[in-house]
């Protein structure tokens, strides 16, 4: 084995399989990556939690359950509340509209250490020409805001 493979190729993915919520593969960063099946609209979204090499606790993993389980819920309430004021078109729509048009493409979960569990949940948003990804914070159930990038 040379010099540089034996110190910089030490990385080695591992790989978790929760019965709900399917394989979880680590990353360099020390993430879990996977990606679960939102009810009821069937769709596949990727995930991420820190902590590896180390599995995420069972309480973590409950309460990821949970977020896929109850994930329409959470996002009906952010179509009430999110964009509450915000008319990108000046042509009275209202939060819900707005809203339909946020396209989601992940969930990180930040810190499920202690509660309130901190969470994002990412989408890009077809009115916006720019291409900002747009991170919704979530502390337990409830919205704590939103930021984008650039």
């Amino acid at each position: 084995m040379g010099f540089f493979s034996k110190y910089f190729n030490r990385f080695q993915p591992q790989e978790y399989s929760d019965p709900e919520l399917g394989v979880m593969i680590s990353d360099r960063d020390g993430n879990w990556n996977g990606k679960f099946t939102l009810q009821p609209s069937g769709k596949a979204v990727p995930f991420s939690i820190p902590g590896a090499p180390g599995i995420p606790p069972g309480d973590q993993l409950d309460f990821m359950r949970q977020v896929r389980d109850r994930f329409a819920e959470v996002e009906m309430q952010l179509g009430k509340t999110m964009f509450q004021g915000i008319d990108p078109r000046n042509e009275g729509a209202s939060p819900e509209e707005v809203f339909s048009h946020m396209k989601l493409t992940e969930i990180f979960f930040s810190n499920l250490g202690v509660s309130p569990f901190k969470w994002e949940i990412w989408y890009e948003n077809d009115l916006d020409q720019a291409g900002h990804a747009f991170c919704v914070e979530m502390r337990d159930w409830k919205y704590d805001g939103f930021s984008m990038n650039g």
